[in-house]
C-alpha cells in the first residue's frame, strides 16, 4: 500500500489534535488567568458573606466574650476579641465554602464572558476539556481546603470555644458539671445522671433502668455517684439501692405494663458494687457535642467503641469526606454550565438557571444530612446522594458542549468572516 505524503501528514497533525484534546497543557496563559480569577472573587464572596455572619455572631455574643477576659486592659480585650473571631471566621469558612465557591466561579465566568475574553478562547480553536482545566484544578484545591476545615481546623475552633466556655457553642456544648439530669441510651439499660465531664468522667445521683430480651423493665439501680474502672467495661456505683421487678403474667390490654402486672422484690443497700455498664468513658467525656466539632483523634477512637445511637457517627464518618468533594464539585457545577449557557452572552434565562441550580444543590445537603444523623436514611445515601448528583451534572453539560462547539465555532465564522476577508483583502484606497 502507498501512502502519500500529504496522507501522512494529514494523519500525524489528527494525532497531533487528538493528543492535545485528551492532555491539555495544565498550567498555559488561559489556565493561569482562570484560576487566578476563580481564586479571587471565590476569597471577595466569601469574605463578604463571612463579614455578615460575623456581625450578627457578634452583636449576640460580643459584651459575653470582652467580659470572659480576665485581662482588664485595653489591648487585652481587643486581643481576646479579634482571638475569638478568629476562632469565629474558621468555623464561618467551612459553612460557606462551598457556596461561596459556587457564586464566585460564576461571577468569574460572568466577568470572562463580558469582557468577550470567552469568544476570544472559542475562535482561538481551545478545545472545551482545555476550558475545564482550570475549573477541575480549582476544585481540587476547594476540596482539599475543605476537607481540612472539616477534619481538623473547625473542630479545634470549636473545641477551643467550649473549653473558654465562649459564645454560643461555649454555652451549648458547657462542660462543666451538669446541674440537669441527662438521659444516656446504651444496649440494654437507659442512664438518667448528671455528668462530670473530666478525664474519667463521673456519674452523680444516677438512675439505672435495665431492660431484658423482652423489652421489659428488670432491675432499677439507684446510686449517689458512679466512676469506670480502667481497663474494664464495669463501673464502681457508690450509696446505691437496688429493686429487682419480676414481671406478672400479662393481660390482654395492649401497651405498656399496667401496675398489677408488675411485682417489686426486696430493696437492696450497697455501700459500693461494681456493675457492668456499657458506657465508654471516653464518648460519655464528649456526651452532648456534635460529632462534627470532635477532635480527630477523639473521633478515631470512637471508631472502635459502640454506643448508642451511633447514626450520627457513621453519617459524620462519610459526610467529612463527601461535603469535600461536594464543595470541589460546586466549583466544577458552576463552571460547566456557564461555559454550556454563557457561550453565547449573558441572558437573564441563563442567569437564572445557572443560580437555581446551584441554590438547590446548596439547599439539599442539609436536610439529607439530618437524616441521616436521625437514623431515617442509610448513611451512605445521606452523604454522597448531594455530591454525586453534583458531579454527574457537569458531564451531562461537558458531553452538550462537546456537540455544540463545532456548530457555534461555524456560526462564528459566518458571523466574523467577512471581518477576517476585509482584513486579508483591504479595500483599494
Amino acid at each position: 500500500m502507498i501512502i502519500h505524503a500529504n496522507d501522512s501528514g494529514g494523519r500525524w497533525r489528527r494525532l497531533q489534535a487528538h493528543f492535545r484534546q485528551m492532555f491539555p497543557a495544565p498550567f498555559g496563559l488561559h489556565t493561569r488567568h482562570m484560576f487566578s480569577a476563580y481564586l479571587r472573587d471565590t476569597l471577595l464572596v466569601l469574605g463578604g458573606v463571612m463579614i455578615v455572619a460575623l456581625s450578627i455572631d457578634l452583636t449576640a455574643n460580643l459584651f459575653d466574650v470582652i467580659a470572659a477576659n480576665s485581662d482588664g486592659s485595653l489591648l487585652g480585650k481587643t486581643l481576646y476579641l479579634g482571638w475569638y473571631i478568629l476562632l469565629r471566621c474558621v468555623y464561618f469558612a467551612t459553612e460557606l465554602l462551598p457556596m461561596a465557591t459556587f457564586l464566585g466561579v460564576f461571577w468569574a465566568e460572568v466577568t470572562h464572558t463580558r469582557s468577550k475574553n470567552r469568544l476570544t478562547v472559542l475562535i482561538a480553536g481551545r478545545s472545551p476539556s482545555q476550558c475545564l482545566t482550570p475549573i477541575i484544578l480549582f476544585a481540587f484545591l476547594v476540596a482539599s481546603v475543605q476537607l481540612a476545615l472539616n477534619i481538623y481546623l473547625r473542630p479545634v475552633a470549636v473545641m477551643t470555644q467550649i473549653e473558654a466556655n465562649l459564645g454560643l457553642y461555649g454555652k451549648i456544648f458547657d462542660r462543666r458539671p451538669s446541674t440537669k439530669r441527662k438521659w444516656i441510651r446504651t444496649s440494654d439499660a437507659l442512664i438518667n445522671a448528671r455528668i462530670e465531664f473530666t478525664s474519667p468522667p463521673m456519674l452523680h445521683d444516677l438512675q439505672v433502668y435495665r431492660v431484658g430480651d423482652d423489652r421489659r423493665l428488670h432491675e432499677v439501680l439507684e446510686a449517689k455517684s458512679a466512676i469506670p474502672i480502667a481497663g474494664e467495661k464495669k463501673w464502681l456505683l457508690r450509696d446505691g439501692k437496688r429493686w429487682v421487678i419480676a414481671p406478672r403474667p400479662a393481660s390482654n390490654i395492649i401497651g405498656p405494663p399496667q401496675p398489677q402486672e408488675i411485682s417489686i422484690l426486696d430493696e437492696e443497700k450497697f455501700a459500693r458494687e461494681e456493675i457492668a455498664l456499657d458506657v465508654d468513658p471516653l464518648w460519655l467525656r464528649y456526651f452532648g457535642v456534635d460529632v462534627a466539632y470532635l477532635p480527630e483523634s477523639v473521633f478515631r477512637a470512637l471508631g472502635t467503641v459502640k454506643f448508642y445511637p451511633d447514626s450520627e457517627y457513621r453519617t459524620w464518618a462519610q459526610a467529612r469526606y463527601a461535603l469535600a468533594v461536594g464543595a470541589g464539585g460546586m466549583a466544577i457545577l458552576a463552571g460547566g454550565l456557564s461555559l454550556l449557557l454563557l457561550i453565547n452572552g449573558i441572558l437573564l434565562r441563563s442567569l437564572v438557571v445557572i443560580w437555581t441550580v446551584g441554590f438547590a444543590a446548596h439547599l439539599l445537603t442539609k436536610p439529607l444530612l439530618q437524616l441521616g444523623f436521625h437514623g431515617w436514611i442509610d448513611p451512605v445515601l445521606a452523604a454522597w446522594f448531594t455530591p454525586i448528583l453534583i458531579l454527574l451534572g457537569p458531564l451531562v453539560v461537558y458531553q452538550a458542549m462537546k456537540m455544540r462547539t463545532p456548530a457555534i465555532r461555524s456560526q462564528r465564522a459566518l458571523d466574523y468572516g467577512p471581518v477576517f476577508h476585509q482584513r486579508e483583502n483591504p479595500a483599494p484606497r
